[in-house]
């Protein structure tokens, strides 16, 4: 009896709870969302973070990402603002269902729509768990959202433990009512006779070969560009006698979902017909718990096992672990397999599926992975303009202005300060803008760059002999810098500019658009007038009376030569 109770118990939180056969819908109706608490924390965004969005997966309640975002937060300190995307009610259906994916769609669009309101780029980032990863999927297509999440709010996404090829849940349920039929058909839990919920038939295996169960939708892959993050968990059961080591079994497995499931987006996880597009700045780590027979005993003890759940850990130790390790092979769900897997479920195993969110190593991959999309969202995009030859001459595409800025001497001139070749002059004098000039050979006049956000140079007549070996700097200033809200600013060339009141020891750096106004980046003299973050480079900008604003660089302008 108290085996049959212990059971019955693994078996339940397997599964979790007993839930609604599952049914066609049959029309699309107006989604229920459920998410009001979070849409509230909405206007709360700070401008210097980003948003950090984070998805439950099948019958897991949001709160419970609250442990992964501290984790996280803890290791990524004023980064990021988090707020959770619940769907309680509607857990137990597929991750297509209007109630999940267009909620969440509508969901990320009001967080990104918040964050561009406080002058920032609209990048969310997604950290989601199991289904919540098919969630986030199904969000970015126009078939499951009249508004979907594009790459123009997605920062990126990382799923942890998400099922990407299906799981073998109903396998695996399957299986352990096969052992417990052969032991004694009292220990079959009645909830079997329940467990074809929306989402359990629709996280079937598929792959190339198999497609999903009909009516399901497959996750549709993401768009082009979004980078993604897939963390993966996985058990090895060392056996050992008496402190000896005799083999490893390698699961292969969290439980719920194979390693191969879990790292498994690119190989064939969306529509057939399409073909899985580019990771981007994608990571795939797997988080490997070794764990010995003893600790498996204690960890089951320690859990609440017991007695019998220590009977249970010897019964399936001694089971054959070569059939075990065949079943893995294969990717098949036999008794031997389904017992081991429950126990690492039941017992919450370090790299089981539901303890992987508030795994120490996992939080770390999932941090990795948050940096490595964070960076390519945060640096500048880099552009060389090149609009003259190396011999002073226009570049094709580029025209020469008639109308000079006036003569200019070159014949002390020292490199341009933007430049990333050699033989461009920051000639004299300041208020010509000639810090970017290529001398023609005929040495009569040079063509500069006064305007890096027009396709023409300036043609200006030299006086005296110019100097025409200008080394690049090893460290260039960009000429030109393009701000998170479209401040377009232009490197200062000397004159004289007045003293910023609210930071009276910064110098003026870059002059920018602001209306009629004046408008300026400021910093300290010596340096290149931005700071390199982890939020990438930043500057103040700011009229020369009242506040600074901290903006953010997102294209950093330089110049160079073409060869002729």
């Amino acid at each position: 009896m108290m085996l049959r109770r212990h059971l019955a118990l693994l078996v339940a939180v397997i599964f979790g709870i007993c839930v609604p056969a599952w049914t066609a819908p049959s029309g699309v109706a107006e989604p229920k969302c459920q998410n009001s608490s979070q849409d509230r924390r909405i206007d709360s965004l700070h401008s210097g973070r980003h948003p950090l969005v984070l998805v439950h997966g099948w019958l897991g309640p949001g709160e419970g990402m609250g442990e992964t975002a501290r984790m996280i937060a803890d290791r990524m300190p004023d980064t990021f603002d988090t707020l959770l995307f619940e769907y309680p009610a509607a857990s137990s259906e597929w991750a297509a269902s209007p109630n999940i994916a267009t909620c969440l769609a509508r969901f990320l669009n009001k967080v990104s729509d918040a964050h561009r309101a406080k002058g920032q780029d609209g990048k969310v980032f997604v950290v989601a768990h199991s289904m919540g990863g098919l969630a986030a999927r199904f969000a970015t297509h126009a078939d499951y959202s009249e508004k979907p999440a594009t790459d123009q709010i997605l920062g990126g996404i990382t799923t942890v433990a998400t099922p990407h090829l299906g799981s073998q849940l109903s396998e695996l349920g399957s299986a352990v009512r096969q052992f417990a039929n052969k032991v004694d058909r009292r220990l079959i839990p009645p909830m079997f006779a329940d467990l074809d919920s929306d989402a359990l038939h629709c996280l079937a295996r598929h792959d190339r070969t198999r497609k999903l169960p009909s009516p399901c939708k497959i996750p549709p892959y993401l768009p082009s560009g979004v980078p993604l993050g897939q963390v993966a968990g996985n058990t090895v059961i060392r056996r050992t006698l008496a402190g000896f080591h005799l083999y490893d079994v390698n699961v292969r497995h969290d439980g719920m979902v194979t390693v191969a499931s879990a790292l498994g987006y690119a190989e064939g996880s969306g529509p057939t017909n399409e073909t899985p597009p580019k990771l981007v700045n994608g990571s795939t780590p797997e988080i490997t718990c070794v764990h010995t027979s003893e600790e498996m005993g204690k960890l089951i003890a320690v859990a609440g096992g017991g007695i019998a759940g220590v009977a249970i850990a010897a019964a399936a130790t001694a089971l054959n672990d070569r059939e075990v390790a065949g079943q893995v092979e294969r990717g098949e769900i036999g008794p031997n397999l389904a017992l081991l897997l429950g126990q690492i479920l039941a017992y919450r195993f370090p790299c089981s599926h539901n303890a992987l969110p508030t795994n120490a190593k996992a939080i770390d991959a999932v941090v990795d992975s948050l940096r490595s999309q964070l960076d390519a969202v945060t640096e500048p995009k880099i552009t060389t303009l090149r609009p003259f030859t190396t011999d002073g001459n226009t570049s094709p595409g580029w025209s020469a202005d008639s109308a000079s800025t006036g003569p200019i001497d070159c014949t002390y001139s020292t490199g341009s300060p933007s430049a990333v070749s050699d033989g461009i002059a920051a000639c004299s004098p300041s208020a010509a803008a000639a810090d970017s000039c290529a001398i023609n050979t005929t040495g009569k006049y040079a063509l500069c760059l006064t305007d890096p956000f027009a396709k023409s140079v300036a043609r200006n007549t030299l006086t005296g002999s110019p100097r025409t070996e200008q080394k690049a700097p090893k460290d260039p200033k960009p000429i030109a810098i393009v701000l998170d809200d479209g401040t377009r600013c232009r490197l200062r060339i000397g004159g004289s500019w007045p003293v910023q009141a609210a930071a009276p020891k910064y110098v003026g750096h870059y002059s920018c658009t602001g209306g009629s106004g004046f408008l300026a980046v400021w910093a300290p003299p010596n340096g290149p007038g931005y700071r390199d973050t982890s939020r990438g480079w930043e500057v103040e900008v700011g009229a020369a009376t009242g506040p600074l604003t901290t903006r953010r660089i997102t294209e950093a302008i330089f110049v160079g030569t073409r060869d002729k």
